[in-house]
């Protein structure tokens, strides 16, 4: 599953994420518990496409089975099914009457779909209701962040990265968009400091590597940037910007023959 999705019951799956047990067949299956729980069982060993039969045959005896409706929702994101899920969690949101034990996740597993269908103003809305009714579900918190960091209103954006730095000082993209916001706004030492602590979070984080060079190239601290960049197109060879950072790297240090080896784009003229 996505880290990112929203699942009340993320901990008990994670724990048998690499269980093989053989599904029943269908002719053992009666009730809509049943198929719910060879859906769950086939959602454990990441058959998806099994999982969400499951779920369909259990709303399809139980149209008031809320759990089947989240859960094919959610089987349904992992195959990028977007606008399929957004009805699953919209069913389940109208089911749940009371309580609030699948709506913030309901309402943030929407939001994710609008985020993935590139729908950022449906989204907002959906991952603040997610908010509303959870006020400590960070990765909620993170994209209202996000999206504000999106329009470029950075100071809204801090305010809701802050908030999620309150309830976990080390949530790695927090740190990483706090970064971000004081990068473009001009103020490279916090945006260094974040960077650094999202870091020590994540030493693999390709694009914070990224930032943490650009800053120290911004610096002149060329030795420093180097590492930082190398590091990143290390992790991750295709990810072009700090490829194209190190021609700059290199080019301000007048190393010529090494700008286009670096970027593989022709490399200016000096003087």
């Amino acid at each position: 599953m996505s880290d990112f999705s929203g699942n009340p019951w993320r901990g008990r799956e994670d724990s048998h994420a690499h269980k093989t047990t053989d599904q029943p067949s269908n002719q053992t299956l009666s009730t809509p518990e049943d198929f719910f729980q060879a859906g769950q069982r086939a959602q454990e060993q990441q058959q998806y496409q099994q999982a969400i039969d499951f779920y369909s045959k259990a709303v399809e005896l139980n149209p008031a089975y809320l759990e089947a409706w989240f859960y094919r929702g959610f089987n349904r994101m992992d195959l990028k099914r977007y606008e399929e899920a957004i009805e699953d969690f919209r069913k389940s949101l109208e089911l749940e009457k009371e309580g609030n034990f699948f709506r913030p996740y309901s309402y943030y597993n929407v939001g994710l779909c609008y985020y993935n269908l590139m729908r950022d103003e449906e989204a907002l809305p959906y991952f603040t209701q997610s908010v509303t009714c959870k006020p400590d579900y960070v990765p909620a918190i993170n994209y209202v962040g996000l999206l504000h960091y999106m329009k470029k209103d950075y100071t809204t954006a801090m305010v809701h990265f802050q908030r999620c730095l309150e309830f976990d000082a080390d949530y790695l993209y927090a740190l990483y968009n706090m970064g971000r916001c004081h990068y473009y706004r001009g103020e490279d030492d916090m945006a260094l400091s974040y960077f650094l602590r999202a870091l020590q979070a994540d030493g693999n984080h390709v694009e914070a590597n990224n930032y943490a060079g650009l800053i120290y190239l911004n610096k002149k601290l060329y030795p420093t940037a180097l590492g930082y960049f190398q590091k990143a197109s290390s992790l991750d060879p295709q990810y072009t910007a700090p490829l194209y950072n190190l021609g700059i790297l290199y080019y301000e240090q007048k190393q010529y023959s090494l700008v286009s080896r670096a970027t593989d784009i022709p490399h200016p003229k000096a003087g």
